[in-house]
């Protein structure tokens, strides 16, 4: 995701530039091009400085997005007439992601804090250029793109339709006949930092918070500080991102999540293509079974996957290690292949720790488990809880794989079927079984469901594993008469069907 929000960032600069070029924006071309190629070298050079300094991993990909940031919110003006206040920005941008930060976790968006500091000390902070009717059309086709990668299109419709709706509602309350309404809301939609702010700065991930109903409460909180700072302050030229800025210590004093620091213990094969990696994690992070944290591997020649996964926890809260397990074919992205490189007591970060895959409150309520390939990780994390806890829950683990190689922590699951009764039912997806296979073949069908578990209706259902393999769970259990609501889904991106 965020390779794809720099490349939309670095389409949005482009096409700005080649509009300018044919006179249809009116600025000049060479000052685009300039301010951005500044603010990415002065934002990747002070980053790199204020990191050695302070003893931090950088990740590439997150200073060039707040350069280009700067550079379509603050820009074009002119070049070099402007270097100073380019300079600065990136200053002020970088630096408060490593000064204004717990535990190496900045608090506040970087290009937000920036734009708003450059203000108060020059009076001078952003113009919002890149809102141009003009631009729009790209703005929304990107934005939507990001939001779809992110998942964070209720963050997205949160804020739009709270700001909306009080707009509508505020402005005939101070006056404004309800017949200038239309005109207002053409305005604010077509002609406003609106939806950049929205699809580039609101949902920047570590500045904001984590669960699904936060991000929610969180959107229409930033929309209503917005309005609020509008009717207060309607002279000053900044509220938008005061407001986010707003937003961002809200979530920084509520949650201090910090950012962790995880070295490398050793590495175990697990299935014949599955690797599990197992870190000594600084500080202890206090996690739930079945979340999952966001991984950075630095790294050289890095592919268009990035730096960072999303990798579930596969250990249990009562490890003291962490435990990241995962598929790792022939055909590696550069991400992998760093990890496979890692040596013991080389570090990694990670943060962002999320996730309501999480067991029910409702210790009585039965549990059906469906796991394709990879997918077993949340379930590993949460039957090992329950054995190191000495709880029972009734659960049918539903278990596909490839091969018999491919089926990770059997051991484990059998154990807890000894202990406290977990039912597990194994089926091999391709190729013959091995002589006396105890378990299935072929796929998970409406009929094994059936005939495995009888009061499926009555259960709680986890389904975890690719997309594509989860989606067509979701469909198959709604076709057996299964709720929605009894229905919870965790897929792994980037995975194909098992």
């Amino acid at each position: 995701m965020y390779r794809l929000m720099l490349y939309f960032l670095i389409c949005l600069v482009l096409l700005a530039t080649v509009f300018s070029a044919a006179g249809l924006l009116a600025y000049k071309p060479l000052a685009i091009l300039a301010s951005a190629a500044w603010l990415s070298l002065a934002c990747y050079a002070i980053n790199q400085v204020i990191a050695r300094l302070v003893r931090a991993r950088t990740n590439v990909e997150s200073q060039f997005i707040t350069a280009l940031i700067l550079a379509l919110i603050a820009g074009p003006g002119p070049f070099p007439a402007n270097l100073g206040l380019l300079t600065l920005l990136a200053f002020l941008a970088m630096g408060s992601k490593y000064l204004l930060a717990y535990r190496r976790r900045h608090a506040f968006n970087p290009a937000a804090f920036a734009v708003a500091a450059a203000a108060l000390l020059l009076r001078e902070g952003a113009s919002w250029w890149v809102s141009s009717r003009l631009l729009l059309p790209f703005v929304l086709v990107g934005g939507l793109l990001v939001a779809r990668k992110t998942r964070r299109f209720h963050l997205v419709v949160s804020f739009l339709v709270t700001y909306l709706v009080l707009l509508v509602i505020v402005y005939p309350l101070r006056g404004i006949p309800v017949s200038f309404l239309p005109n207002l809301l053409r305005e604010v939609t077509l002609s406003s930092p609106l939806f950049f702010f929205t699809f580039v700065m609101l949902v920047e991930p570590i500045s904001g918070p984590q669960s699904r109903r936060a991000r929610i409460v969180y959107g229409a909180g930033v929309a209503c500080v917005w309005m609020l700072y509008g009717q207060l302050l309607p002279s000053f030229p900044y509220n938008l991102e005061t407001a986010l800025l707003t937003g961002n210590a809200v979530v920084f004093l509520t949650r201090r999540q910090p950012r962790l620091t995880m070295a490398l213990v050793r590495e175990d094969r697990l299935g014949s293509d599955i690797h599990g990696f197992w870190f000594e994690p600084a500080p202890a992070p206090r996690f739930q079974p079945g979340q999952y944290l966001e991984w950075t591997l630095p790294h050289r020649r890095v592919d268009s996957g990035g730096v960072r996964r999303y990798f579930t926890i596969a250990s249990s809260p009562t490890e003291s290690r962490i435990l990241l397990a995962t598929r790792i074919s022939e055909q590696q992205s550069s991400f992998k292949r760093a990890l496979l490189a890692l040596q013991p007591g080389e570090q990694v970060t990670a943060t962002n720790l999320e996730g309501e895959f999480v067991l029910p409150r409702d210790t009585g309520r039965p549990l059906a488990f469906i796991a394709g390939g990879i997918g077993i990780t949340p379930f590993r994390s949460m039957v090992k809880y329950l054995l190191d806890k000495r709880l029972s829950r009734d659960i049918t683990l539903f278990y596909s794989a490839r091969g018999v190689d491919d089926l990770a922590f059997r051991d484990l699951f059998d154990e807890a079927g000894r202990e406290f009764g977990l039912k597990s039912v194994y089926t091999l997806t391709r190729g013959p079984a091995p002589a006396g296979w105890p378990g299935r073949t072929g796929a998970i069908t409406p009929a094994m469901i059936r005939e495995e578990m009888p009061d499926y209706l009555e259960r709680l259902f986890y389904v975890s594993g690719s997309e594509p393999m989860v989606m067509a769970f979701g469909k198959l259990l709604a076709g057996m008469g299964v709720k929605r609501a009894n229905v919870k889904r965790d897929y792994f991106p980037g995975y194909g069907g098992t």
